[in-house]
């Protein structure tokens, strides 16, 4: 599992150990992969980390090197790691 974001490997490492958080961040700081992959963004005046274009969030399932689902938009974000789950749930069972 990880996440993607654009802001800088320096930012993400203070974050993941400020938040605990349990997967490795990918850095796309200077928007190679989101401008390839066009990706979809908003602006936001972010004072240090990256530039001030970021990544809407989504989540991604990868098998076999391509992507196999996304959901997008995700709203409530509070709520996608529980509807992921389901999914992954319901698809080892079928």
């Amino acid at each position: 599992m990880a996440g993607v974001s654009t802001q800088t490997s320096e930012y993400q490492r203070e974050f993941v150990e400020r938040n605990r958080v349990p997967f490795e961040l990918l850095s796309d700081a200077e928007l190679r992969l989101t401008t390839a992959m066009r990706l979809p963004t908003f602006d936001f005046p972010v004072k240090s980390g990256g530039p001030r274009t970021l990544l809407k969030r989504m989540a991604w399932y990868v098998e076999g090197g391509r992507i196999a689902k996304v959901w997008y938009p995700v709203f409530p974000p509070d709520t996608n790691a529980a509807v992921v789950l389901e999914w992954l749930e319901k698809r080892k069972t079928a």
